[in-house]
């Protein structure tokens, strides 16, 4: 069976449309409650936890951008406890 190669789609003048989060896969989960995180990685060990909020039907998703030196590991199991921010503080 031959796999199709991934690609990004085009926007509407044929240029690929790029993300922030194209990069990452996401590797954890916690559904189990309010609010549900992701923890997403990158292939370089750079990391992102994503914090999805739904109250009363408003939805909102804040991120927490690790640093340098941080791993998803330890600070998943922190992740209640982290300071999240706006998608346009990560990018």
């Amino acid at each position: 069976m031959s796999r199709v190669p991934f690609k990004l789609p085009d926007d509407l003048n044929g240029r690929v449309v790029a993300k922030f989060l194209d990069a990452f896969e996401t590797v954890r989960f916690d559904m189990g409650g309010e609010p549900k995180y992701y923890g997403d990685l990158h292939p370089d060990s750079h990391f992102i936890i994503r914090k999805h909020v739904n109250d009363a039907g408003d939805e909102h998703i804040t991120f927490y951008n690790g640093a340098a030196g941080e791993t998803l590991t330890d600070k998943w199991a922190d992740r209640a406890a982290l300071t999240y921010v706006e998608y346009d503080a990560v990018y």
